[in-house]
């Protein structure tokens, strides 16, 4: 099952930056062009300027590469003279509950998805994965883990792992969200000997970072080819950077990414509309939103008008009755619309920008969704299926700059 390992991680000295809340930043899929700017501006050693530099064209990942290396040298950076695995936990506020996600940062051998040890749940792109496979092979380093979760229901590892948890993180973090990161570094021999057997007879799932591990094996299956003679098989670009959770445990949230549909002409609509009533069991009511409660296996229906609210309780179709929303609302609904070239789509996990949406005429239907637990998700992607794009959002996102893995 999935090869684990710790790893001489690099990571930023402390001595020569300011503050880690000055260099950290979400990754890099979620940073908009502005928000991009003002991590530029919050310090020269960000690590903004590591997974999203400046530069014309494939210029920017020479420039990447170049830095990191610069900052390696100037000591900015510095790398764990042992094998190191790094507890990694986030504190946060959701629907005014307190959590505290746990996890920690290892390398995990690569496996091709055939293998059934490590499972997508989401379709991925060309685009992103070429700019990331672009980065990676100009400076052998993986910048970011890949967030992915396994199935522990005794939480066994994350007990192992916070009895040897030094008293002081080595340090804490304050992100713009209000999520208070904690970073340790672990180095014993003996722990992580017995964390390595456990996952001996675990799966894993990726959360967050699918681009990223299929950028992994790419680059991993161009180093193959690139050997003369025998290949050990435990070389560097075998392994890939990972954050691992327990999907048991009450921190791991899971929120919606709802859908807006928009340029629909008024004729489109109402087909929309039967469509809704011969396919799904539903339910009308005024709008409430402060009170939308949704199961699992449902979703709400809000047009451009956002008076009326309809709440789709379940399929007609026996076959797929007490399936996830989200995949009844692909099935039945949204892939055969989004045939159409001329629909527009935007997803959001924010519920009021869905309202702001429909309100402003931008988007004529809302789509909203309900949270999934992580262990239906693990479930599916052991089953081998995928769930549609854009479907989880695994809050909050693991910070980028804590460690890379550099691989040599």
């Amino acid at each position: 099952m999935a090869t684990i390992s710790g790893f001489c991680g690099v990571r930023y000295n402390s001595d020569k930056i300011d503050s880690y809340d000055s260099v950290l930043a979400p990754p890099y899929d979620v940073i908009s062009e502005d928000e991009r700017e003002k991590l530029y501006e919050k310090s020269p050693f960000n690590v903004i300027r590591l997974i999203l530099s400046k530069g014309d064209g494939d210029e920017k990942y020479r420039l990447a590469s170049d830095t990191f290396k610069k900052w390696m040298n100037d000591e900015i950076l510095i790398r764990d003279k042992e094998s190191t695995i790094y507890p990694y936990f986030q504190t946060f506020t959701d629907g005014g509950k307190e959590f505290t996600r746990k996890g920690f940062i290892a390398i995990v051998k690569i496996e091709d998805f055939s293998n059934n040890i490590i499972f997508p749940h989401e379709k991925t792109f060309s685009k992103p994965k070429e700019d990331r496979l672009k980065l990676i092979s100009a400076s052998n380093t993986n910048f970011s883990p890949v967030f992915s979760v396994y199935s522990d229901p005794e939480s066994e590892i994350l007990k192992d792992i916070e009895s040897s948890l030094p008293d002081k993180p080595l340090f804490e973090s304050t992100d713009k969200e209000g999520v208070i990161n904690y970073f340790w570094t672990v180095s014993d021999r003996e722990l992580i000997q017995r964390i390595t057997e456990k996952f001996n007879s675990r799966q894993l799932l990726i959360a967050d970072g699918h681009h990223r591990y299929e950028t992994a094996l790419n680059y991993r299956n161009i180093k193959r080819k690139g050997i003369k003679g025998n290949r050990t098989g435990d070389e560097p670009f075998e392994y890939v950077m990972m954050y691992l959770c327990s999907a048991e445990q009450s921190g791991l949230i899971v929120k919606p990414t709802h859908r807006l549909i928009g340029n629909l002409n008024p004729k489109r609509v109402d087909d929309l509309q039967n469509l809704l009533s011969s396919k799904f069991i539903s339910e009308h009511s005024e709008m409430d939103v402060p009170n939308i409660e949704l199961e699992s296996t449902e979703f709400g229906v809000i047009a451009s008008g956002v008076n009326k609210f309809v709440k789709i309780v379940d399929t007609k179709t026996h076959e797929f009755k007490n399936e996830l929303a989200v995949i009844n609302l692909h099935k039945y609904l949204l892939d055969e619309l989004l045939v159409d070239s001329g629909i527009t789509i935007k997803h959001t996990k924010s519920l009021d920008d869905v309202l702001e949406c429909l309100r402003s005429g931008a988007y004529q239907l809302g789509f909203v969704l309900p949270e999934i637990n992580p262990v239906n998700i693990l479930n599916i992607a052991l089953d081998n299926r995928k769930l549609p794009q854009k479907t989880t959002y695994f809050y909050p996102k693991a910070l980028s700059g804590l460690v890379f893995n550099k691989l040599d």
